[in-house]
């Protein structure tokens, strides 16, 4: 145990130190599940397309839509549980961190909800299409802050484009392309249109709702409270201590205690 050492009082920083850490992570882990619960949220408010498409990743076609891929979606959505981060902290948490924090030592927490990281993103990277929006609906703004790619980029349309949705056609790769979440598709007839048919089952596009992004968000107010309050919380003087003093009586030191 270390001691802040005077000559009246010791301040015991070790005690102090571990409490601190104690009620720190104990915010962080209420933080990360309240950004959970928002995140769970908003993606069950998401408004699911309900056109079919189909994929063929081997075997008989499959017809689907975001709708009844929609759970796969809600599953996917997951917190971890709060670490230290420093020589203990879990390697693959460590791995996947920015560059920026693999050098630091214990004294940061950290706390992650995670989403479409699972072993069902074939269908569950439907959320990206509504974190970041596709079309006209496209937030151009944070394009740059995609983790992944969007898919395999339309020939007949910038992938950098709030433009309308149009056909892929047969003149690239016999028409076949791959979505986000890896599913073989395959374009028929003319690529460059957008017919009426066409129009009606593929829409406009996805709004860009950043669903994902507004679950920190909206907590970020409240995580301020709960980390203040943690810190607050703690009484300096209960970690003050006083060591038996030496006490002159007659010219004769004593020690009491």
């Amino acid at each position: 145990m270390k001691y802040a050492k005077t000559d009246i009082v010791n301040f015991n920083d070790g005690k102090f130190l571990e409490d601190l850490g104690r009620n720190l992570k104990r915010a962080t882990q209420e933080i990360t599940n309240m950004i959970e619960d928002h995140v769970k949220t908003n993606a069950r408010a998401l408004p699911f397309r309900t056109s079919l498409v189909g994929l063929n990743n081997g075997g008989a076609k499959e017809l689907t839509s975001d709708a009844e891929r929609a759970m796969a979606l809600f599953s996917s959505i997951t917190k971890e549980r709060v670490e230290w981060l420093g020589a203990n902290i879990n390697r693959s948490l460590a791995q996947s961190l920015p560059k920026k924090y693999k050098a630091t030592e214990r004294g940061t927490l950290v706390g992650r909800v995670n989403a479409m990281g699972d072993e069902n993103y074939k269908d569950s990277h439907i959320g990206i299409y509504y974190e970041y929006g596709t079309g006209p609906g496209m937030d151009l703004s944070s394009f740059n802050d995609m983790p992944i790619s969007l898919g395999d980029e339309n020939p007949h349309r910038p992938l950098r484009s709030t433009g309308p949705i149009v056909t892929r056609g047969t003149n690239t790769n016999g028409g076949v392309w791959y979505d986000a979440g890896g599913n073989r598709r395959i374009s028929k007839g003319k690529g460059g249109l957008r017919s009426a048919v066409f129009a009606k089952q593929v829409g406009d596009g996805v709004q860009a709702e950043h669903w994902f992004r507004e679950g920190y968000q909206a907590v970020l107010p409240k995580a301020k409270v709960l980390l203040k309050e943690a810190v607050s919380s703690l009484d300096l003087k209960d970690y003050l201590e006083i060591p038996n003093p030496k006490i002159n009586l007659g010219g004769k030191a004593k020690r009491r205690g």
